[in-house]
């Protein structure tokens, strides 16, 4: 809940921070109008090898959700950008079942979008649990 009373260009900067503080090698915040839902390009290693992804931030109210639309977009945007192999939708808040169900069904030639609701943020940053994210 604390994160959602961030500003936007705070709520940025600190999924920023717990991505590197828990390994990624970059996790640039963007920071242009026109970044077509790219707020966080990131490098991380996989098995060794640098891996381009990219997080698009919703900081939403608790009791607010992230519904089909904003997912789907987020998937334009994955597809349009081949240089990403990992995607992910990182919200304070939580994501609708349709939303979910379609995230789950994108498999772009062995690139993933993964949606991270604010309780696995949450888990993420005061837990230390690097594979929730």
């Amino acid at each position: 809940q604390e994160a959602s009373l961030l500003s936007g260009e705070e709520f940025e900067v600190f999924v920023a921070a717990v991505l590197q503080s828990h390994g990624f090698v970059e996790a640039r915040i963007t920071g242009q109008r026109g970044d077509e839902g790219i707020d966080i390009e990131t490098v991380e290693l996989v098995d060794g090898k640098r891996v381009k992804g990219f997080v698009q931030c919703k900081r939403f109210k608790p009791n607010a959700t992230v519904a089909f639309h904003h997912v789907a977009a987020t998937a334009g945007v994955f597809m349009a950008h081949k240089k990403f192999l990992v995607g992910r939708i990182i919200t304070t808040s939580k994501f609708t079942k349709s939303a979910q169900d379609f995230a789950s069904r994108v498999k772009l030639a062995g690139r993933k979008l993964t949606l991270v609701n604010g309780m696995q943020l949450l888990h993420q940053w005061l837990l230390d649990k690097p594979d929730t994210i």
